[in-house]
């Protein structure tokens, strides 16, 4: 499991010099991402009995590549359902929720509509960490994808990240 987090994170610094074509290439990425980050992640009881769900808000095409991973991979023995909601009030209990760039100025709703959830928030925006995000998705000044851990909404989620993903992470 540690060579996996490995080669997330070379994956994650590897150099990506053009910003319209890191977005694409990122996105492409983001079923292994979320997969993999999903076994360095623990959930409280009641959210590791029936199917993982892994939530996306709004139309993207990540939602499809989650999809295609999810065909091929469990966590932990459960199956991986991908569920799309075109709205706020439409999230409903989900493992992991994807908030994609052109949705996070819907995050402080999105945040409140979780409070008192164990859903780890995954953004993709410069700053949504310190917005409480859980993890987000970031390009750094030199083109390398990184990403931002907010320890203190892991911890208001009810989660533990093992210190294997976090000694990766920028931390915040």
């Amino acid at each position: 499991m540690y060579s996996r987090l490995v080669i997330i994170i070379l994956i994650l610094t590897c150099g990506i010099t053009s910003r319209v074509n890191a977005q694409n290439s990122n996105q492409a990425l983001y079923g292994y991402f979320f997969y993999t980050i999903a076994k360095y992640i623990e959930w409280p009881a009641d959210y590791k009995t029936g199917d993982f769900v892994i939530g996306v808000v709004g139309d993207t095409p990540v939602a499809g590549l989650l999809r295609t991973m999810a065909e091929k991979k469990d966590i932990a023995g459960r199956q991986i359902k991908v569920a799309e909601f075109s709205s706020v009030s439409q999230i409903s209990k989900c493992n992991m929720l994807f908030i994609p760039v052109q949705k996070s100025e819907e995050i402080e709703q999105i945040i409140a509509k979780m409070a008192g959830s164990s859903t780890l928030l995954v953004t993709e925006k410069e700053g949504l960490a310190m917005k409480g995000s859980c993890i987000n998705f970031v390009t750094t000044t030199g083109g390398k994808l990184a990403f931002e851990l907010n320890r203190a909404a892991v911890e208001k989620a009810n989660l533990k990240v093992a210190s294997e993903l976090a000694r990766f992470a920028i931390m915040l």
